[in-house]
């Protein structure tokens, strides 16, 4: 374990995008939830916004506009399904 999350984004095609993460900002139908390393088990339905990957301090590295999906968390991973993705441009 090195303390770090695998966030895999998918998209119908295949994998869009696939890194190691300290913090991930999902936009849950439930309001905007931050997982973290060694979450508990869920699965999240996801509404249309954006995806941040968080540093340490929990600025954003990235960040991507997904369509809505699921999101698959399970400990040190998190698989997004989307139907489309798009990196927001800084």
């Amino acid at each position: 374990m090195d303390g770090k999350i695998e966030l895999v984004i998918a998209l119908p095609g295949g994998v869009y995008k696939n890194v190691k993460a300290n913090k991930v900002l999902l936009p849950a139908m439930e309001g905007n939830i931050t997982i973290l390393p060694q979450r508990a088990p869920i699965v999240l339905q996801l509404k249309a916004g954006n995806v941040q990957i968080l540093d340490e301090s929990g600025q954003a590295k990235d960040e991507y506009y997904i369509a809505g999906g699921y999101a698959d968390v399970a400990e040190d991973r998190c698989v997004i399904a989307a139907p489309s993705v798009q990196k927001v441009q800084e």
